[in-house]
């Protein structure tokens, strides 16, 4: 009968306990029943109550705990403990393993932090150039207007055609405003200093949204076409020259030997169009043209460029459509005096960077398939590693460790491992980034920007992680798979852990070959176009030469003799000096993109229709082209007596002989000015332009004067004559190792 109470008893338990520990309750309590103390029938009523009280309380008190360690939240945050505990504890034992294994550690730190630090750094320079937006409100709205020729494509603009445009309604765009280069000489305590800006008008700092720092913009009355002069500097030149003082505000700077007020000072960061803009002061129409000694009000002389806001509700395209659509009525209306004659929309951040954005993807590209590599090569060795800790591996098994749990354990190992290169890699980036910046061409756009943002520190930190990912995965994943006896016949057979690792490493293997077959295709291309680019055959000798440019402080009605004697002196003096072999000027320097295009015939063909063809025009002194390295292919070249003589003469290069006249002799040939810049028939002055035929005396050899990636075009050279402007280029040839 006791037994039989004592088994109900335990049924207030629950499951698990029974199933445990009923033979262990039911012993201890018929233990109790021999007991003096419950002798007798009194006794025996208080061993069942005492009995059955104890087992109700302590039942009770299971259940109700178990329930609530069964309850959810229980479950959900032990189980949380519980994997903190055992990246704890994995974290731990990957950093015994890391200083039980030096070498490997060090390799793989090394190597997957080197591929780590490449690639942030890289990413660092694609972020500032590519992907920060522009310093300017809303600058996915700004575009640059481009004129689009059969010649190509420039951003010069016309003074009429951007009033036309500016007026013109539906064109989709606001706020047009124009700006164009310009450079002064800064003149202070007895101290000359050459500055580079821009001529704007008066809304261009309301277009881009960027308030001044201190003064106002221009006004109605200092853009007008003789109105007076004003100066907004630029926040690094205040900073610099002025100290940064308030009061430089109303204070007059002497520019070009005039008195210039200062009005205002550009906000800090504002580098508009580029870094090297000191300043800007107020765009008087077209009489840069005339100061220049052009007619002014031609739509055929382009010196501007151009920026807009797109409307809210248009599109790139459809502006450009309705803005064509206003260029062919001008067309109709003035008359057709540009053939083929369009215009292009261009997106301020892609004018910007241009073709830097393929060059820099492709790097990028590039430094992230060698991390690709690196995180292969360091897998395959955690591979054999992990292979050779078979027996290790066996025991955890068989002492009860899951799968899981070691493959867990091995893949926190790797992931330790990649964040401590993860930090070798960003420290190493934060170096990089410094001496990137100053290895760059200085021609890079927006080189300002390029440093490390927190953004660049976000990819230092995601490339870490997965690296750490794609490192750990597979020897994680071949872990997973096998059992204790696997781990055993594979640690007695040899330290390749058996066919699956093998396939595992051959996979590797060759995905290792391919992204290196992609890193060395992609480095040849690179390797082949760096050959083609350096080895263009200029057509002029680079080596040695010296490009500056001089701005004399001059009147604007300075007569030309008196430049020309300047710059005689001038060349004289230079020549003068040791080292120097050869020294000239001119208005066109190679690659500074100086240059302008005319229409020109042979004499006695019509002025118009295919007599004219467009060819660039290159304004020098004489002994340029001895100065250049430019070979004299027939006739002769300019001498002294060429710019004092009222004989117009012309030397053309060898493409322009070959085209114009085939198969023949062009020296003594006549050429004749039928059209203005960029073939505007009829448009420029003649007395500026004379209508007399130049005389061909000479044919040189082909020079890329523009881009070294486009081939040379027709060229001719005409020697300073008319045209003299005090702002000029000495080309300077010296001898080697001459300081």
């Amino acid at each position: 009968m006791l037994i039989r109470y004592l088994r109900v008893l335990m049924w207030m338990f629950p499951r698990g306990v029974r199933a445990r520990h009923a033979k262990d309750f039911q012993a201890f309590w018929s233990e109790q029943f021999l007991e003096v103390r419950y002798a007798g029938v009194i006794g025996r009523v208080r061993f069942f109550v005492t009995v059955s009280l104890d087992a109700a309380f302590l039942a009770i008190r299971m259940r109700v705990g178990m329930h609530s360690v069964n309850s959810r939240a229980n479950l959900r945050r032990n189980w949380i403990r519980g994997v903190f505990s055992n990246i704890r504890l994995d974290a731990s034992h990957a950093v015994r393993a890391m200083h039980r294994s030096p070498l490997f550690t060090f390799v793989a730190v090394a190597t997957l932090g080197l591929g780590i630090g490449a690639t942030t750094t890289v990413f660092s320079v694609v972020s500032g150039v590519l992907l920060r937006p522009l310093p300017f409100d809303q600058p996915e709205q700004l575009v640059n207007v481009h004129r689009v020729t059969a010649v190509g494509t420039a951003d010069a603009v016309s003074w009429p055609d951007f009033r036309d445009w500016q007026s013109a309604p539906n064109s989709g765009l606001h706020g047009l405003a124009a700006y164009s280069e310009n450079g002064v000489t800064l003149q202070r305590d007895e101290s000359a200093e050459a500055l580079t800006g821009m001529l704007v008008t008066r809304n261009i700092f309301d277009v881009l949204g960027i308030p001044l720092a201190l003064g106002r913009s221009f006004t109605e009355e200092e853009v007008a076409f003789h109105g007076p002069e004003a100066i907004v500097l630029g926040h690094a030149i205040w900073m610099d020259r002025f100290g940064g003082d308030p009061s430089v505000l109303g204070q007059t700077l002497m520019l070009d030997g005039e008195s210039v007020p200062v009005v205002g000072v550009a906000a800090a960061g504002f580098l508009f169009p580029d870094r090297e803009t000191q300043y800007w002061m107020p765009l008087h129409e077209d009489r840069l043209l005339e100061e220049l000694g052009f007619p002014t009000g031609r739509r055929s002389l382009t010196f501007l460029s151009v920026i807009a806001r797109l409307n809210d509700d248009v599109s790139l395209e459809g502006a450009q459509a309705r803005l064509a659509n206003i260029v062919r009525g001008i067309d109709q209306t003035e008359g057709s005096y540009r053939d083929g004659y369009t215009v292009a929309l261009v997106g301020m951040l892609d004018l910007m960077v241009g073709d830097v954005r393929t060059t820099l993807m492709f790097v990028f590209g590039a430094v992230s398939l060698v991390l690709l590599v690196a995180c292969a090569n360091i897998a395959g060795l955690s591979l054999g590693r992990a292979a050779g800790r078979s027996r290790e591996m066996a025991l955890r098994l068989a002492l009860g460790a899951s799968r899981a749990r070691i493959a867990m354990q091995v893949f926190t190992e790797n992931l330790v491992m990649s964040v401590v290169a993860g930090a070798v890699g960003i420290a190493i980036s934060v170096g990089a980034v410094g001496l990137v910046v100053s290895l760059v061409p200085p021609g890079l756009p927006r080189i300002d920007e390029i440093r490390l943002h927190p953004s660049t520190l976000a990819f230092g930190v995601v490339a870490t992680m997965l690296s750490g990912l794609l490192l750990g995965v597979l020897p994680a994943m071949q872990l997973a798979s096998r059992d204790a006896i696997t781990w055993l016949r594979a640690s007695g057979r040899s330290v390749t852990g058996g066919r699956h690792a093998l396939r595992t490493q051959r996979g590797l293997v060759i995905g290792q070959v391919a992204l290196s077959v992609v890193l060395m295709v992609g480095a040849a291309l690179l390797a082949r176009s760096y050959a083609l680019l350096t080895g263009v055959d200029r057509g002029f000798e680079s080596e040695g030469i010296v490009i500056a440019s001089v701005s004399p402080t001059m009147a604007e009605e300075t007569p030309p003799q008196q430049i020309d004697a300047f710059y005689s002196q001038l060349l004289d003096r230079v020549r003068a000096m040791p080292g120097i072999t050869a020294a000239t000027s001119t208005y066109s320097p190679p690659l500074a993109g100086n240059g302008f295009r005319m229409t020109l015939s042979e004499e006695g063909e019509p002025e118009v229709g295919d007599g004219g063809r467009s060819v660039e025009t290159v304004i020098v002194r004489d002994d340029y082209f001895r100065t250049m390295g430019i070979p004299l292919l027939a006739g002769r070249v300019f001498d002294t007596g060429d710019r004092l003589q009222s004989v117009h003469v012309a030397v053309v290069n060898e493409t322009m002989a070959r085209q114009f006249w085939p198969g023949q002799d062009p020296v003594g040939k006549q050429l004749v000015h039928t059209g203005g810049i960029d073939g505007s028939v009829g448009s420029v002055d003649r007395a500026l332009f004379p209508r007399e035929p130049y005389t061909v005396v000479g044919v040189v050899g082909d020079t890329r004067d523009q881009e070294l990636g486009r081939p040379p075009g027709p060229t001719w050279y005409r020697p300073h004559t008319q045209l003299t402007w005090a702002y000029q280029y000495l080309v300077i040839a010296t001898q080697p190792n001459a300081g």
